[in-house]
Protein backbone atom coordinates (compact mmCIF):
# COMPACT_ATOMS: atom_id res chain seq x y z
CA UNK A 1 0.00 0.00 0.00
CA UNK A 2 0.78 3.45 -0.59
CA UNK A 3 1.39 3.88 3.51
CA UNK A 4 4.07 0.85 3.66
CA UNK A 5 5.88 2.81 1.04
CA UNK A 6 5.87 5.93 2.27
CA UNK A 7 7.16 4.30 5.95
CA UNK A 8 9.73 2.34 3.98
CA UNK A 9 11.02 5.80 1.94
CA UNK A 10 11.07 7.36 5.62
CA UNK A 11 13.18 4.53 7.11
CA UNK A 12 15.51 4.86 4.23
CA UNK A 13 16.14 8.04 4.88
CA UNK A 14 16.63 7.65 8.35
CA UNK A 15 19.55 5.04 7.17
CA UNK A 16 20.79 7.66 4.92
CA UNK A 17 21.35 9.93 7.81
CA UNK A 18 22.22 7.67 10.68
CA UNK A 19 25.31 7.11 8.45
CA UNK A 20 26.39 10.70 8.53
CA UNK A 21 25.34 11.38 12.47
CA UNK A 22 27.59 8.51 13.12
CA UNK A 23 30.74 10.15 11.46
CA UNK A 24 29.56 13.89 12.52
CA UNK A 25 30.52 15.94 16.08
CA UNK A 26 29.14 19.12 17.60
CA UNK A 27 27.08 21.58 16.42
CA UNK A 28 27.03 19.19 12.97
CA UNK A 29 25.80 16.14 15.08
CA UNK A 30 23.09 18.00 16.96
CA UNK A 31 21.75 19.65 13.71
CA UNK A 32 21.44 16.26 11.88
CA UNK A 33 20.32 14.54 14.99
CA UNK A 34 17.25 17.41 14.92
CA UNK A 35 16.79 16.17 11.64
CA UNK A 36 16.41 12.66 12.28
CA UNK A 37 13.67 13.69 15.13
CA UNK A 38 11.56 15.40 12.26
CA UNK A 39 12.23 12.03 10.05
CA UNK A 40 10.97 9.93 13.09
CA UNK A 41 7.57 12.11 13.98
CA UNK A 42 7.08 11.56 10.34
CA UNK A 43 7.26 7.71 10.57
CA UNK A 44 5.76 8.29 13.56
CA UNK A 45 2.61 9.74 12.17
CA UNK A 46 2.65 7.03 9.09
CA UNK A 47 2.80 4.37 11.53
CA UNK A 48 -0.26 5.92 13.57
CA UNK A 49 -2.25 6.53 10.08
CA UNK A 50 -1.78 2.76 9.34
CA UNK A 51 -2.77 1.20 12.95
CA UNK A 52 -6.20 3.71 12.19
CA UNK A 53 -6.51 1.55 8.98
CA UNK A 54 -5.86 -1.62 10.40
CA UNK A 55 -8.41 -0.49 13.26
CA UNK A 56 -11.01 0.33 10.95
CA UNK A 57 -10.09 -2.69 8.75
CA UNK A 58 -10.65 -4.65 11.87
CA UNK A 59 -14.23 -3.02 12.60
CA UNK A 60 -15.38 -4.25 8.98
CA UNK A 61 -14.34 -7.75 9.88
CA UNK A 62 -16.07 -7.48 13.21
CA UNK A 63 -19.63 -6.58 11.45
CA UNK A 64 -19.29 -9.71 9.68
CA UNK A 65 -18.28 -11.61 12.40
CA UNK A 66 -20.92 -10.32 14.83
CA UNK A 67 -23.78 -11.35 11.77
CA UNK A 68 -22.67 -14.94 12.52
CA UNK A 69 -23.02 -14.43 16.45
CA UNK A 70 -18.80 -13.46 17.58
CA UNK A 71 -18.81 -11.18 20.43
CA UNK A 72 -15.74 -9.19 21.04
CA UNK A 73 -14.41 -7.57 24.39
CA UNK A 74 -12.68 -4.17 24.80
CA UNK A 75 -9.93 -5.31 23.28
CA UNK A 76 -11.05 -6.35 20.34
CA UNK A 77 -10.64 -10.51 21.21
CA UNK A 78 -13.32 -12.74 20.14
CA UNK A 79 -14.19 -13.58 23.51
CA UNK A 80 -16.79 -17.06 21.81
CA UNK A 81 -14.39 -17.89 18.98
CA UNK A 82 -14.69 -22.13 19.84
CA UNK A 83 -18.24 -21.99 20.48
CA UNK A 84 -18.68 -20.12 17.97
CA UNK A 85 -16.53 -22.07 15.29
CA UNK A 86 -18.41 -25.22 16.92
CA UNK A 87 -21.66 -23.83 16.04
CA UNK A 88 -20.70 -23.97 12.33
CA UNK A 89 -18.34 -26.94 12.25
CA UNK A 90 -20.91 -28.84 9.86
CA UNK A 91 -22.45 -26.06 8.23
CA UNK A 92 -21.96 -24.48 4.39
CA UNK A 93 -20.88 -21.52 6.19
CA UNK A 94 -17.64 -22.85 7.95
CA UNK A 95 -14.93 -21.89 5.43
CA UNK A 96 -16.13 -18.19 4.79
CA UNK A 97 -16.14 -18.06 8.86
CA UNK A 98 -12.79 -19.62 9.00
CA UNK A 99 -11.17 -16.99 6.35
CA UNK A 100 -12.77 -13.75 7.97
CA UNK A 101 -11.41 -15.28 11.35
CA UNK A 102 -8.03 -16.03 9.84
CA UNK A 103 -7.95 -12.30 8.32
CA UNK A 104 -8.86 -10.95 11.97
CA UNK A 105 -6.53 -12.58 13.52
CA UNK A 106 -4.06 -11.72 11.17
CA UNK A 107 -4.89 -7.58 11.19
CA UNK A 108 -4.79 -8.08 14.97
CA UNK A 109 -1.20 -9.75 15.08
CA UNK A 110 -0.23 -7.07 12.49
CA UNK A 111 -1.63 -4.26 14.99
CA UNK A 112 -0.31 -5.36 17.79
CA UNK A 113 3.77 -5.15 15.65
CA UNK A 114 2.80 -1.71 14.73
CA UNK A 115 1.81 -0.94 18.32
CA UNK A 116 5.05 -1.72 19.45
CA UNK A 117 7.09 -0.10 16.61
CA UNK A 118 4.98 3.01 17.37
CA UNK A 119 6.29 2.44 21.00
CA UNK A 120 9.56 2.05 20.06
CA UNK A 121 9.67 4.79 17.61
CA UNK A 122 8.54 7.16 20.81
CA UNK A 123 11.68 5.72 22.75
CA UNK A 124 13.99 6.27 20.11
CA UNK A 125 12.94 10.10 19.53
CA UNK A 126 13.07 10.57 23.51
CA UNK A 127 16.63 9.19 22.98
CA UNK A 128 17.90 11.17 20.51
CA UNK A 129 16.10 14.31 22.28
CA UNK A 130 18.95 13.19 25.00
CA UNK A 131 21.37 12.41 23.12
CA UNK A 132 21.00 16.06 21.79
CA UNK A 133 20.91 17.32 25.26
CA UNK A 134 24.17 15.66 26.54
CA UNK A 135 25.93 16.97 23.33
CA UNK A 136 24.93 20.49 24.20
CA UNK A 137 26.01 20.14 27.61
CA UNK A 138 29.57 18.78 26.27
CA UNK A 139 29.76 21.72 24.22
CA UNK A 140 28.83 24.24 26.93
CA UNK A 141 31.46 23.04 29.03
CA UNK A 142 33.92 23.13 26.36
CA UNK A 143 32.80 26.52 25.73
CA UNK A 144 33.14 27.52 29.84
CA UNK A 145 36.82 25.38 29.52
CA UNK A 146 38.23 27.56 26.93
CA UNK A 147 36.90 30.87 28.65
CA UNK A 148 38.67 30.29 31.98
CA UNK A 149 41.48 29.13 30.09
CA UNK A 150 41.28 32.77 28.00
CA UNK A 151 40.69 34.40 31.84
CA UNK A 152 43.78 32.44 33.36
CA UNK A 153 45.59 33.65 29.83
CA UNK A 154 44.62 37.00 30.99
CA UNK A 155 45.64 36.81 34.28
CA UNK A 156 49.11 36.00 33.67
CA UNK A 157 49.19 39.00 30.89
CA UNK A 158 48.21 41.38 33.74
CA UNK A 159 50.46 39.89 36.22
CA UNK A 160 53.50 40.21 33.85
CA UNK A 161 52.25 42.96 32.95
CA UNK A 162 51.99 44.39 36.36
CA UNK A 163 55.60 43.07 36.98
CA UNK A 164 56.86 44.99 34.23
CA UNK A 165 55.14 47.94 35.64
CA UNK A 166 56.70 47.69 38.78
CA UNK A 167 60.25 46.60 37.77
CA UNK A 168 59.96 50.14 35.83
CA UNK A 169 58.93 52.62 38.29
Amino acid sequence: TQLNYEIEKVGNSLDILDNKIDSASGVEKINLLTKSIGILNNELGLQGQKMNVIKEQMKAYQVDLKKYGFKFNGNNEITNFESGMKKFKDSGDLEKIVELTEEYFDLQSELSKLTVDYDDLQKEISDVKDEIKEINEELEEERLEKLRDNLEATKEVEEKLTDIYEEEY
